[in-house]
């Protein structure tokens, strides 16, 4: 399947997971496209300020690659600085968050995967 940029929708979403400010999302492909192998395959923005809460994934897993700025995400309890080309797994059952405190524009490809394989 091929799917062109202007067949993809994008999104906005205040305060997600309890966090600041609006997050975006390109969704590139959506749940029933990936027949129901992953829940997210999106290129997520965040603007300085702006996160994405707190939160534990339940029967799925997270994996996010950054493609532009740099980030800070919350990785078994501690923050840690991403950049540019940095990529992050988040297992089923752990929590994490992420955050943008600085000038540059965040840009990351995100997956979630859902099912027994996370």
């Amino acid at each position: 399947m091929i799917k062109r940029k202007e067949e993809m929708k994008t999104r906005e979403v205040d305060c997600l997971m309890d966090g600041q400010g609006r997050v975006s999302f390109l969704d590139i492909f959506d749940k029933e496209e990936m027949l129901g192998l992953a829940r997210l395959f999106a290129i997520v923005t965040l603007e300085q300020g702006c996160s994405i809460g707190s939160h534990i994934h339940k029967g799925e897993a997270e994996i996010f690659l950054l493609l532009e700025g740099a980030a800070q995400t919350l990785d078994n309890g501690e923050w840690v600085e991403l950049r540019k080309g940095d990529a992050a797994f988040t297992r089923e059952g752990y929590e994490h968050s992420l955050r943008n405190p600085y000038k540059e524009t965040v840009k990351l490809l995100a997956v979630i995967i859902e099912g027994d394989s996370c």
